[in-house]
């Protein structure tokens, strides 16, 4: 008789339990389309007694 074993199975538990959400990983909430990121910022800038206010946008 042969001692060595030919039928060793291997899974990868970690991608299992990250799938079905156990462990305290729970499931991936999908995003169908994510938001844009912002992109604008509004400002008040003071001088002197007067105030500038507006919004900058990046380009």
């Amino acid at each position: 008789m042969n001692s060595k074993a030919a039928d060793i199975c291997y899974k990868d538990f970690l991608t299992i339990i990250k799938a079905k959400g156990l462990n305290g990983y729970g499931k991936e909430k999908v995003l169908p389309n994510p938001p844009a990121p912002d992109t604008t910022a509004t400002m008040t800038v003071t001088i002197g007694k007067d105030t500038y206010k507006g919004t900058l946008l990046k380009e």
